[in-house]
């Protein structure tokens, strides 16, 4: 390996190092400095965040953006700190230095920072000198970061050229948007109030019910392989490349030859592959606990859930991406992990504080920060008593370099090196997290 090469990789292992302090940062705002290890815990003990930041992939420092940005945007917000709040959308802008995509996780972060100070009680100049900053120097992050990429890998931006041009399309469209409505929040119009009245008007059921909805979302969103199977064309040609690829993994692991298919029904059990079901399903509770917070006047949540569901939504319904695993998981590593292992420990604090038992109640809220924090390594192993050495571990220490449709699929653990491959087969749930 040349220095080059080696320097490369040891920067990105120190990235997702970094990372992991940052999920830890942002998390102890919510849960306190000891519970807070639990996510940081639970992201860092993941395949999908070891693989990645031992590659030379972009992944591990968008999610530090990503990540870093919420955190300062919250905490500028709590404090009224306006070059906080500009700094996180700074670095969320950033983003499209390093990924083509950056313009997601900008306007999903901006999104949230905009809606945060029209729920704010803070003055009304404040809030609007910031907000019109956020907006404007995002923007000229993500004009920078697309401008480089024509400069730098005009080749790759053109064969990605009618994705780009319509994720630029549309964030320039959004940014455009809020940047009206944040002018209008001035006297006399006070337009922040087309949002703050209403939800200041919802009752403690009305913001139950909305937390309710979000789960309820994620739900059907996780019960698409019951109803729905997903299909590329045949007539692109990056279809019909990719369509060869998936031929030639489902040939490999005898599956049914359906070439077309996406697997894009799939994308939430692609995150239990490495987060384990439990932990997704608390994750949807959380979600729609932090929706709860946010419509309640806790505006930060706002901020949260827009970094996190802009990617998320897009990626679960449409990922754009050859399914094999770890591959495939890069698009949820920069935020739908992380997210999804702190809203998983939020839901399992906010359950345990339900015992009404101080002692059983406090014995329940470390159960729920250890099974939180640990549940991930329950994806290194497979159990197969079907072959001769029945536990065999399913990481990529282990198994051949993308190998293996998930963390503990049979075929990364029981085929010869010569023979392991891919296989994007799709499942409803993990081998040992069910």
């Amino acid at each position: 390996m040349g220095r080059r090469n080696l320097g490369v990789l040891g920067a990105n292992i120190v990235i997702g190092a970094v990372g992991l302090l940052a999920v830890y940062a942002l998390s102890r705002h919510f849960l306190g400095p000891r519970v807070a290890l639990a996510p940081m815990a639970a992201f860092g003990l993941t395949v999908a965040h070891i693989a990645l930041s031992r590659s030379a992939y972009s992944e591990p420092l968008t999610e530090l953006l990503v990540i870093a940005g919420v955190l300062w945007a919250w905490r500028g917000l709590r404090e009224r700190a306006a070059p906080l709040v500009v700094a996180g959308a700074l670095v969320t802008g950033a983003t499209t230095l390093i990924r083509i995509d950056g313009a997601l996780f900008a306007a999903g972060a901006l999104v949230g920072i905009v809606v945060a100070l029209a729920l704010s009680d803070a003055g009304r100049a404040w809030r609007v000198r910031t907000a019109v900053l956020a907006v404007g120097i995002q923007a000229a992050a993500v004009a920078f970061g697309y401008w480089s990429l024509w400069h730098w890998s005009k080749a790759y931006a053109d064969r990605l050229g009618e994705q780009t041009h319509s994720l630029i399309h549309i964030y320039t469209l959004l940014a455009g948007i809020l940047l009206v409505w944040v002018v209008a929040w001035i006297a006399p119009l006070k337009a922040d109030r087309v949002l703050s009245a209403p939800l200041k008007a919802i009752d403690e059921t009305g913001a139950k019910a909305l937390g309710g909805v979000m789960v309820f979302a994620m739900l059907v969103l996780a019960s698409r392989p019951l109803w729905t199977t997903v299909h590329r064309g045949t007539t692109d040609p990056v279809d019909i490349f990719t369509n060869s690829v998936v031929q030639s993994f489902q040939q490999s692991q005898g599956l049914p030859i359906d070439p077309t298919r996406t697997y894009a029904e799939s994308t939430v059990s692609w995150v239990s592959y490495y987060l384990t079901w439990p932990i997704v399903l608390l994750a949807f509770l959380g979600l729609g606990l932090a929706t709860y917070r946010a419509v309640k006047g806790r505006g930060e949540w706002a901020i949260f859930l827009g970094a996190t569901l802009a990617p998320s939504l897009l990626y679960f319904w449409k990922p754009e991406i050859v399914p094999d695993q770890v591959w495939a998981i890069r698009r949820f590593e920069p935020m739908t992990i992380p997210a999804f292992a702190m809203a998983a420990t939020l839901a399992a604090i906010w359950l345990a504080k339900r015992i009404a038992e101080p002692r059983r109640r406090r014995l329940a809220i470390t159960w729920a920060v250890c099974v939180t924090a640990l549940l991930p390594i329950a994806s290194w192993i497979i159990v197969d008593p079907s072959v001769n050495y029945w536990i065999r571990g399913a990481t990529p220490w282990w198994c051949a370099r993308w190998a293996g449709r998930s963390p503990n699929s049979r075929s990364c653990a029981t085929s010869p090196p010569a023979t392991r491959s891919c296989s994007p087969a799709p499942r409803l749930t993990s081998d040992l997290c069910a």
